[in-house]
């Protein structure tokens, strides 16, 4: 582990020794504001390799300024670029280079710094330079086991070009089914739309239904009289039954007395 840190701390100084000598000391890109978790993953990423900008103002004595670059002569440039020696091959220094010159260590920003110690920055400066030898050794680490095809130890450019259509055909079918899992979304969204549209509509005709044919007042009033008259009916018919009892009683009562009167008569005589 020991090693491996004064490798990079080596590396680094190396790195920044080179960039001194050519001019690039204090030269800022905007690669060096990208989040952590959206660093790029390998050295012949696109947003490395085609950056035609930074090519541009590194080789301007070579590069026509007013013609635009096709993604294959900037990637040829970029590897011309970080080949420091020009023996037409990367090895760890000139990778470990190129990767700090693209994305160097991230000043702290005067919020960061506001109330702390210089102890207490130097010591976020020195982990922040730690995590970024991390990552840069993963990097290099990378290049060398999926790059290297012939495991000499140095990226050629033949390898570095075979490296980029890979990474592009990766690119292309993660890209493919990345649209095509949003299009299945995209129609299961619609089925889901289409039944909430279907359930709407049926909620909507069932209201449209007791709107279009509400209750006729003139209906509940016709039922209401009928039930009146019913009642009225059975009224009536519980009366006369009372009355009927009441004369049947009556006239029972009056041939009661003639039956009493003639025997009265018949005892008498």
């Amino acid at each position: 582990m020991h090693v491996t840190r004064l490798l990079s701390s080596l590396l680094l100084l190396c790195s920044s020794a080179v960039m001194v000598a050519r001019g690039d000391a204090g030269h800022n890109h905007d690669h060096a504001q990208i989040p952590p978790d959206q660093r790029p993953t390998n050295f012949n990423d696109p947003k490395f390799t085609q950056d035609q900008a930074h090519l541009k103002e590194h080789m301007k004595d070579e590069i026509n300024m007013k013609e635009r670059l096709s993604p294959e002569e900037m990637e040829f440039h970029y590897f011309r670029l970080h080949d420091t020696n020009n023996d037409t091959h990367l090895d760890g220094i000139e990778i470990m280079q190129a990767m700090a010159h693209m994305l160097p260590v991230p000043d702290l920003t005067l919020q960061e710094k506001l109330g702390k110690s210089k102890e207490q920055i130097d010591a976020i400066m020195l982990e922040r330079q730690e995590g970024m030898m991390k990552y840069y050794e993963d990097i290099i680490d990378r290049v060398l086991r999926d790059d290297d095809v012939d495991k000499d130890g140095y990226l050629t450019y033949s390898e570095f070009a075979r490296a980029r259509r890979r990474e592009e055909y990766h690119n292309a079918r993660m890209h493919e089914e990345q649209m095509h899992k949003q299009q299945m979304q995209f129609e299961q969204f619609q089925q889901y739309q289409a039944m909430q549209a279907q359930n709407q509509q049926g909620n909507k005709g069932a209201v449209n239904n007791n709107v279009q044919n509400p209750p006729n007042p003139n209906m509940q009033n016709m039922q209401q009289q009928q039930q009146f008259q019913q009642f009225q009916q059975f009224q009536q018919q519980q009366q006369n039954q009372q009355q009927g009892q009441a004369h049947g009683q009556g006239k029972g009562q009056g041939q009661g007395q003639q039956q009493q009167q003639q025997q009265q008569q018949q005892y008498k005589q």
